[in-house]
């Protein structure tokens, strides 16, 4: 007998797990996830699943997820919620990074800017009428994705970011101090933060940044993200 989490997550599509509700996913299991997640083609039908294998699965999943971020989706045109649920595989990634250090070498590799700006991409016109770029939103979302793996290499990724400050990062910076913040966070209050039981909403989110920016170390990187304060990078001792 198939898992409940399974079985919620083929019988009901509108079915959305958080973190802490799958557990690791039996080999049969998974398979047949993967299975169905493969035989669906739009992406908002198969989101319970993908958030299945992301939360409760094995290795197996990286190339999946990898595949679906950079290549299954590559030529479509996405609607608003598509695109957010596109970007937000990335984020999904970090989590399975916590368990597979494959899943953190991918984010850690997509997390340069050139890395979007040089790829075929889906299409999202109406996040273009916005003024938003895709590839920018990705990337955020990669940041997000390595300071979601909880891992110490992603705080000193991040920190090898700001020593150096290569031009390529001058418009990303806010978003990685973001990032930054967010691993604080879930450093802070684990899976309450990353399960959305803790800072679950937009007040108590911004409470706490607002709280974070006024320590050394976050008003560091917000100086870092506006150059012309002068102030010097945080170092940790």
């Amino acid at each position: 007998m198939l898992p409940l989490a399974v079985q919620r997550a083929l019988e009901d599509p509108s079915w959305r797990p958080k973190p802490g509700e799958v557990l690791p996913l039996p080999p049969a299991a998974e398979a047949v996830l993967i299975e169905h997640y493969r035989a669906i083609p739009i992406l908002t039908n198969k989101l319970g699943i993908t958030l299945a294998l992301a939360y409760g699965g094995s290795e197996t999943v990286v190339p999946l997820l990898a595949n679906a971020i950079t290549n299954e989706f590559t030529g479509r045109v996405l609607s608003p919620q598509e695109a957010d649920i596109f970007a937000g595989l990335l984020h999904l990634m970090g989590y399975v990074a916590q368990r597979h250090r494959a899943a953190y070498e991918f984010l850690e590799a997509a997390c340069a800017p050139s890395f979007w700006s040089n790829r075929p991409l889906p299409q999202s016109p109406e996040l273009a009428k916005s003024g938003i770029k895709l590839e920018d939103s990705l990337l955020q979302y990669t940041l997000i994705g390595l300071a979601f793996s909880g891992r110490p290499e992603a705080l000193v990724f991040f920190e090898g970011i700001q020593a150096r400050a290569p031009e390529q990062w001058r418009e990303h910076r806010s978003s990685v101090v973001d990032a930054v913040f967010r691993y604080r966070m879930l450093e802070k209050y684990g899976e309450a933060y990353s399960g959305g039981k803790a800072l679950s909403d937009f007040d108590s989110f911004m409470n706490a940044f607002r709280e974070w920016r006024a320590t050394p170390e976050g008003a560091a990187w917000a100086a870092w993200s506006h150059p012309e304060s002068g102030q010097r990078p945080f170092r940790r001792q």
